[in-house]
């Protein structure tokens, strides 16, 4: 049996929940990343955090991470980070890690479906994206199926 890891960095708590949900479909063992200095988690301070990532990818900053998480003798590691303000989280550089839905999403509108699916049901995200054909299901969304 492989072995499984969820490492995932939420401000707001959805990418917890959908982390969480992955752990426990899979039996995988879980980690958050949490930052030294923490993001702002008041949703209405949202458009700041989004000055604030898109500062941090501009200058391809890397903020310092509070806790080491170990990522050897994985064979999976799943990872999750925030998507709704438009950038790749910068912590997620820091552990040198691609998530693999990033291959498929080609357009805004692919993050937008993907991101319904994380908000409105994220059990049916996580059973796409671990036991479904991302490629074939974000086909089927651009054709209007």
């Amino acid at each position: 049996m492989a072995k499984e890891l969820v490492v995932y960095f939420s401000v707001y708590g959805t990418a917890k929940i959908v982390a969480e949900e992955i752990a426990k479909q899979t039996g995988a063992d879980i980690a958050e990343i949490e930052p030294v200095v923490p993001y702002d988690s008041n949703r209405d301070h949202y458009n700041a955090l989004a000055r604030l990532a898109k500062k941090e990818h501009d200058e391809d900053q890397r903020p310092a991470i509070r806790n080491k998480i170990d990522i050897e003798g994985y064979d999976r590691i799943y990872i999750g980070y925030p998507m709704a303000t438009g950038w790749s989280n910068i912590l997620m550089n820091t552990i040198e890690a691609v998530s693999l839905e990033r291959e498929y999403v080609e357009t805004w509108l692919d993050r937008r479906e993907l991101d319904y699916l994380i908000y409105n049901d994220p059990a049916a995200y996580v059973e796409l994206v671990l036991n479904g054909d991302v490629k074939e299901y974000l086909d089927k969304v651009r054709q209007g199926q």
